[in-house]
C-alpha cells in the first residue's frame, strides 16, 4: 500500500533509499543519504538487485569469532537463597 501510494505522488525510491541506508548501517558500509537518494531515484531496478546481491554476499560471510552471537543478553548470576529444608540435613 505504501508503495502504491508514493508511487502515485511520484516518490516510488523513497523505499529503496530507505532500505539502502539500512543496509549501511546494517553492515558498516561507505556512504551517505544523498548518494542513497540518487542510485534509488535515478536506477532504481539496478539499486534494488545491488541491495540483494549484497546482502546475500554479506551474509554468507562467516563472522569473526571475536564478534558477539547476535541477539544474546550477557549473563548474570543470581544469588541462591537458601533452602529451609536443606539446612535440617546439615
Amino acid at each position: 500500500m505504501g508503495f502504491c501510494g508514493l508511487t502515485l505522488c511520484g516518490l516510488q525510491f523513497v523505499l529503496s533509499m530507505i532500505s539502502r541506508g539500512n543496509m549501511r548501517t546494517k553492515h558498516n558500509l561507505k556512504g551517505n543519504g544523498c548518494k542513497d537518494c540518487l542510485c534509488a531515484y535515478y536506477c532504481q531496478p539496478c539499486d534494488l538487485t545491488h541491495q540483494d546481491k549484497e546482502g546475500e554476499w554479506r551474509e554468507a560471510q562467516p563472522r569473526p569469532i571475536t564478534d558477539p552471537p547476535r541477539n544474546l543478553k550477557p549473563m548474570s548470576y543470581q544469588p541462591q537463597r537458601e533452602n529451609p529444608a536443606n539446612a535440617e540435613i546439615r
